[in-house]
């Protein structure tokens, strides 16, 4: 940045003079912790951390940081404790305030069963109120459902209950963000409620998606037990 400012000598006589100002741009701190029993990196970019158990570096206020994990051979990265960063690719901060950011690694030997406390994580007759109408997919979000399923959970035990079916037809549980399998996941018919317990791969997003494959609107009621992670 430069500024300008008029100069006067011994007879008055006026002129500019240029002269350089050195500005310098707040800067904060992003903080990496790598937690877990398996192992691997975190890198930046723009560049400043490549780490492993816990760094930090200095990035400009206002910026925008990518982070990315690779796991070691042996692990999996597992996820991130970012809430904007719910599935397991990159991870974006604007940097506004100072922030720390985990990264979970755990060993790569399949994963484990944990049980959760029993909760709805969807119920299309609450909220909006609005069924399923024929041949619509929706996606229902497991990850920030609020039943706090963990960071870094790889699938969900859910019961799929369908209610108030218009007419006969079945509901198909997919992972979010792949083409509608051609597998029924409960089938029903209207005047009944149908439900079914199944696994759910949790998809892109931390969501799992519904399929109504019926000729009518239905309603879907999502229940979750436990996550493998």
């Amino acid at each position: 940045v430069s500024a300008t400012c008029r100069a006067y000598d011994a007879e008055a006589r006026s002129g500019f003079l240029q002269k350089g100002v050195v500005v310098y741009a707040p800067s904060y701190t992003l903080q990496v912790n790598r937690i877990g029993s398996g192992s691997g990196l975190v890198y930046s970019n723009p560049s400043g951390l490549s780490c492993g158990s816990v760094c930090s570096a200095d990035f400009a206020t206002g910026s925008t940081v990518t982070l990315t994990a690779l796991a070691s051979p042996g692990s999996r990265f597992a996820g991130w404790s970012e809430p904007s960063c719910l599935d397991l690719g990159p991870c974006t901060i604007l940097m506004t305030a100072a922030h720390p950011v985990t990264a979970t690694f755990q060993p790569d030997g399949g994963a484990l069963f944990y049980q959760v406390t029993p909760c709805r994580i969807a119920d299309t007759r609450t909220g909006s109120g609005v069924p399923l109408t024929a041949g619509e997919i929706r996606e229902f979000a497991v990850t920030a459902s609020g039943c706090g399923v963990p960071i870094g959970a790889v699938a969900a035990a859910l019961n799929v209950s369908v209610t108030d079916a218009a007419s006969v037809g079945s509901v198909t549980l997919f992972p979010s963000g792949i083409q509608t399998p051609g597998t029924q996941t409960v089938s029903f018919s209207p005047g009944k409620i149908r439900s079914s317990s199944t696994v759910i791969k949790i998809g892109a997003g931390g969501a799992v998606s519904a399929y109504n494959g019926s000729a009518g609107p239905a309603h879907v009621i999502l229940d979750i037990s436990g996550v493998f992670q």
